[in-house]
């Protein structure tokens, strides 16, 4: 379910809820015999219940405006958005692959989430904006509970660390991760190159096997918002490694406090 939709969905509620509020008034100014017999029945339920029914629907359109503003900020969102958009093109200059290929996502923490999997309270790393226009309907989260080590992936790493985390690293004598994308590009039995891809990046291999990423270098970044940890910004590529890993978090730092600004829209 996509922003603009839910954006219209709550403004059509905030607009019926107000066309009640007008209704309720005129009910309350009308004297029961001054209207037609045939609905002086509605009239007169409308009064009797009026006490009730006009704090419900206040509410319901208090309630409908807030979740527009939290959920649908188009101006946050398509700040924040357009922001992701610089951190890409400083991490791939003059790149003329397809956008999909090399991504910048902000996540968001959460303490809990809706979901099939166990513990949905023990803390989670959700998606919020993503760079680019397509791949967008991918809502991967990952877990990330108050036990550091069982953080999920390079956005549960980088969340757990709060610091900068690069896969891979050369500086640490890291191997280029295995490309698992393209079955002409990878052995018959793909278990192994699986295990090595899954220590790597801090994920299961049930959880490799299973979503068989193509991405296959990282650059994680902790975002704080008024000195309390927020979230973070993964970059990913298709590309063995990320080159311009150190202008991306000078990038960062030039854009943080405009970013944080938009991010603080979107609570």
């Amino acid at each position: 379910m996509n922003r603009r939709f839910l954006h219209n969905v709550f403004n059509v509620v905030v607009g019926v809820g107000a066309l009640f509020n007008v209704l309720f008034a005129i009910c309350l100014k009308t004297e029961v015999d001054s209207v037609w017999p045939v609905i002086r029945p509605l009239l007169t339920s409308i009064q009797q219940r009026i006490w009730w029914l006009w704090p419900i629907v206040t509410l319901v359109m208090f309630s409908a405006r807030m979740a527009d503003k939290r959920f649908c900020d188009k101006w946050g969102f398509e700040a924040v958005k357009e922001m992701l958009e610089i951190l890409r093109e400083k991490a791939f200059p003059e790149n003329s692959d397809p956008q999909h290929h090399h991504r910048v996502t902000l996540f968001r923490y959460r303490k809990w989430r809706i979901c099939l999997r166990k513990w949905p309270w023990s803390g989670w790393l959700v998606p919020v904006v993503r760079s680019g226009h397509t791949t967008q309907h991918r809502k991967t989260c990952f877990l990330a509970p108050d036990d550091a080590d069982k953080a999920e992936g390079i956005v549960g790493r980088t969340w757990s660390t709060c610091g900068v985390i690069v896969v891979p690293d050369f500086a640490k004598n890291q191997a280029v991760l295995p490309n698992l994308l393209f079955e002409e590009e990878r052995p018959h039995d793909i278990h192994p190159i699986a295990d090595v891809y899954s220590k790597a990046t801090y994920v299961s291999i049930d959880w490799v096997l299973k979503n068989l990423p193509g991405a296959r270098s990282f650059m994680g970044i902790p975002v704080t918002v008024k000195g309390v940890p927020w979230g973070v910004i993964v970059v990913d590529s298709r590309n063995p490694h990320i080159e311009n890993s150190s202008r991306v978090y000078e990038a960062y730092n030039l854009i943080s406090r405009p970013l944080i600004k938009c991010i603080e829209r979107l609570q």
